[in-house]
């Protein structure tokens, strides 16, 4: 990512009293998020699919 001129991107949204509620919440009904999973190695096949729009749930990288 660092040498190939990628970066990751975020915005801020709420306060952070917002967001812990949330969590509380997501927490108490059990709700989960639902993710297409990468591992790093694969960091340009989930960029590609997410900047492409097939993605079909939250395209999440890991560093497993």
């Amino acid at each position: 990512m660092l040498l190939g001129s990628q970066e990751v991107r975020g915005w801020y949204s709420g306060t952070a009293a917002d967001s812990e509620d949330g969590l509380n919440f997501s927490l108490l009904q059990e709700v989960h998020s639902m993710n297409e999973v990468y591992k790093l190695e694969q960091f340009k096949e989930g960029y590609e699919r997410m900047m492409s729009g097939k993605a079909r749930f939250r395209v999440v990288m890991t560093m497993e």
